[in-house]
């Protein structure tokens, strides 16, 4: 069997002789633009490279300098609560007003700490102002600043009355808690029990039936003679509380009906079955009680209506 071969063999190795040359040539060309390209931006390569150096080493050397700062700042916080323990509260409060002055989590804990110290050593003026230096910061977190609004006010209160912001906390916190008690649980046993819905319903529409006849009277009068009016409408109120000025008698014949009604035996055992409560509060012990409350000096009331945000 026979081989044959396209081109002789001393064409071929001369073949291969010109494309190494072809390949030498290309490699020399490639490196001459390269070194084109390095002679004409290699100094800016070498300044980038040299400005990421001081950009990574800047970082660096930063995080060093506040990680030693928070050690420092640490290390005076401590030496101050120590002087705090030992009962040194003016050179310990010196030193967290110098904390709060500066940067860091460490700072806000400060100034909460010198406001402390502040009522601790009976100035309950410089105690308030410092809360309200933090309340004031804006880069602080709501939650803090909230708790300073609220120790402001504790500590802005007469000296002569300190328990009238502890009882008009209470009773603005009790009142409203056990109201909502009451019409939550009126709301479902109305939705849980048709029969006491379809029982309402019978004696509260016949009741607006009534006024709304009685106040039809006053709009066809107005309108024989001529005199500008509006068709009746309602304004609801929560229940169980009147509308704003009601008449005495009224009053007193609402709050009897309320009274009598709470002694009602079959109340009384309807509430037992249902493991109900019933703690009853008078009406007028009631007004007496939110009377006294809220019968306050202006800077209790003043603090109340910075904590309500008024």
């Amino acid at each position: 069997m026979r081989g044959y071969c396209l081109y002789p063999s001393g064409q071929g190795r001369s073949g291969l002789f010109v494309s190494d040359i072809f390949r030498e040539i290309d490699e020399e060309l490639r490196r001459d633009n390269l070194l084109k390209l390095w002679s004409r931006y290699g100094r800016y390569v070498g300044a980038l490279a040299v400005l990421v150096l001081l950009v990574a080493g800047s970082i660096v050397a930063w995080r060093d300098h506040q990680l030693s700062e928070r050690r420092a700042q640490s290390t005076r916080y401590a030496s101050a609560l120590s002087l705090a323990h030992e009962g040194k509260d003016a050179e310990a409060a010196k030193v967290f007003a110098a904390i709060a002055q500066e940067t860091g989590g460490y700072a806000a804990l400060a100034a909460f700490e010198e406001a402390e110290l502040l009522a601790r050593s009976g100035d309950r003026q410089g105690a308030a102002a410092a809360y309200d230096r933090i309340a004031a910061a804006s880069g602080l977190d709501p939650a803090f600043r909230e708790l300073a609004v609220l120790l402001s006010v504790m500590h802005g209160v007469p000296e002569a009355d300190p328990q009238s912001l502890n009882e008009l906390f209470q009773f603005l916190l009790w009142a409203p808690t056990r109201y909502a008690v009451f019409v939550i649980t009126a709301l479902h046993d109305l939705f849980t029990q048709p029969g006491y819905l379809a029982y309402g319903l019978s004696f509260s529409l016949s009741l607006l039936f009534i006024l709304l006849s009685h106040e039809m009277g006053h709009y066809v009068a107005c309108r024989l003679y001529r005199v500008d009016s509006t068709l009746p409408f309602f304004l609801p109120t929560p229940p169980m509380v009147g509308p704003a000025g009601i008449a005495p008698d009224r009053l007193k014949t609402l709050r009897g009906a309320f009274a009598s009604a709470l002694k009602d035996p079959e109340l009384k055992m309807e509430a037992e079955k249902r493991n109900y409560e019933l703690e009853p509060v008078a009406g007028e012990d009631m007004e007496k009680l939110a009377k006294e409350v809220m019968a306050q000096p202006p800077a209790v009331i003043d603090r109340m209506k910075k904590v309500l945000g008024n």
